[in-house]
């Protein structure tokens, strides 16, 4: 394992764990029956984007479900927040 793995392998835990505690905070700011609805949308957007443009194209798949979420009565970070909670749960 060689000095950059060990680099990405700790950012990415550390931005699990920066999801994680920005994820709470948004949720004490958001009624439940919202806070539900959003992700239900969210992981649409994400997964539709994933059909229609596969692999890669990262920052058109993200144009494409922020366009798709727009309708969302949420702060930009929240949807920031969710979208990359559905990325990371396709990945996984």
């Amino acid at each position: 394992m060689n000095f950059s793995e060990i680099i990405i392998a700790f950012v990415t835990v550390l931005a699990s764990f920066a999801l994680t505690i920005l994820s709470r905070y948004v949720r004490s700011k958001v009624s439940a029956a919202d806070w539900s609805n959003a992700i239900f949308w969210v992981k649409a957007a994400v997964a539709a984007a994933e059909q229609l443009y596969g692999a890669g194209k990262g920052e058109k798949k993200r144009e494409y479900v922020r366009n798709a979420i727009d309708f969302l009565e949420l702060g930009e970070e929240e949807k920031e927040i969710l979208i990359e909670s559905a990325v990371r749960g396709i990945k996984e």
